[in-house]
């Protein structure tokens, strides 16, 4: 089959983020006809073919290039195309900013959705992205575990930004070491970037302290397979008297969905309110909000943020007989916008000087036992 002629047309080009990365305007008429041509010849292939099969490869670009037709040329606003080029290779990524139209449309052909995480929070920001109407509601359950189990302790003195991390490397590194000193155990240490987590962990080493001898740090790296990251986590179970530092990256494999219970994990340091990386596709999403009225930075970084650091610092308590201390660092958390994100339930304290903190260690592990955890039924408040 020949090409359309005016496969060379203009495309309609909304923002030039560089010459590697294009915002489309629209979908290219032509385009999509090429992308017909290619369905109509794969569903003549497979009528023809003897067997009636078609090639694995295919057969997955058919679907792929049909429902990415289909979605396309629905599109109500909510969505992107940018074209990336990759050397000879190039991409049209459809991005969405707002799923809400689409899983309203999905919501409305079920009786009932149920939603269950102890991280939907703040309720406005999921009820929006989720595309949830009014009649929806929550039910916040008390947390199960006492107060008196752990301790969250927010230092407020040392800037993480990006600009500012450079200058308090040492500073963050100094934290991890007064934190891990503080009781021999399993520590994890939460980044917002691998490069960020090598720069402390560089600082980390080139402190002279004899508790070095002992402790044992381990890394999480770019690319682990399974593997790997069950050796990360099998370290975290050894019962040798001997203290383990684990650094890691915030939202990645090890910022949820792993147990460590009992005397495998004894203190999480999260640094950083957790932002994601600026670029194109957040901007995208940011600028989204802020023309619906909404504080589009908040749903681009706030938010998504302070979802990973409370899953981080969730790592901590994951049974009734767990104790530990969690360390949470970041100037920002002298604003408002940020300090009222964590849960309210968190037993709490601040500091903005690095000293300070080994009072607040030395006065938790000399705390008496764990009382029952008093339960009460949860509150009912609509989302």
């Amino acid at each position: 089959a020949h090409p359309p002629q005016n496969i060379l047309e203009p495309v309609k080009v909304t923002r030039r983020v560089s010459p590697y990365e294009v915002v489309l305007g629209e979908f290219p008429e032509t385009w999509g006809s090429i992308m017909d041509r290619f369905l109509d010849m794969a569903e003549e292939c497979l009528r023809v073919s003897s067997r009636g099969v078609m090639p694995p490869d295919l057969l997955e670009l058919y679907f792929e290039l049909h429902g990415f037709l289909k979605a396309t040329r629905r599109d109500d606003g909510n969505h992107r195309l940018i074209l990336k080029r990759n050397r000879q290779h190039l991409t049209l990524h459809r991005f969405c900013m707002d799923p809400s139209k689409e899983l309203t449309d999905v919501w409305k052909r079920a009786w009932s959705t149920l939603f269950f995480s102890a991280t939907l929070s703040p309720p406005k920001y999921y009820q929006k992205l989720l595309g949830l109407g009014e009649r929806s509601s929550m039910l916040k359950l008390p947390s199960p575990f006492s107060a008196l189990q752990w301790q969250v302790i927010i230092h407020k003195g040392i800037a993480t930004t990006f600009r500012q991390r450079s200058f308090t490397y040492s500073e963050v590194a100094q934290v991890i070491h007064d934190t891990a000193k503080s009781k021999s155990g399993n520590y994890l240490i939460f980044f917002p970037s691998y490069n960020y987590l090598r720069q402390v962990k560089e600082h980390y080493l080139n402190q002279s302290d004899p508790l070095q001898t002992s402790t044992i740090l381990l890394e999480q790296l770019p690319e682990m397979d399974e593997s790997d990251r069950g050796a990360f986590l099998h370290a975290f179970k050894a019962q040798d008297g001997k203290t383990r530092i684990g650094f890691a990256v915030m939202g990645g494999i090890f910022g949820e969905g792993i147990d460590l219970a009992g005397e495998a994990l004894i203190g999480v340091v999260v640094v950083g309110v957790g932002l994601p990386q600026v670029c194109l596709e957040r901007d995208l999403i940011r600028e989204h909000f802020d023309k619906q009225g909404t504080q589009g930075f908040d749903f681009a970084y706030r938010y998504p943020g302070m979802n990973r650091v409370m899953q981080a610092v969730g790592r901590l308590i994951r049974s009734e007989k767990d104790r530990g201390m969690a360390v949470i660092i970041d100037q920002r958390f002298n604003q408002s916008s940020y300090e009222t994100l964590l849960p309210h339930d968190w037993p709490t304290e601040s500091v903005h000087k690095t000293r300070d903190l080994k009072s607040l260690f030395h006065r938790y592990w000399e705390s008496s036992a764990i009382p029952e955890p008093e339960r009460s039924e949860g509150d009912e408040e609509p989302l």
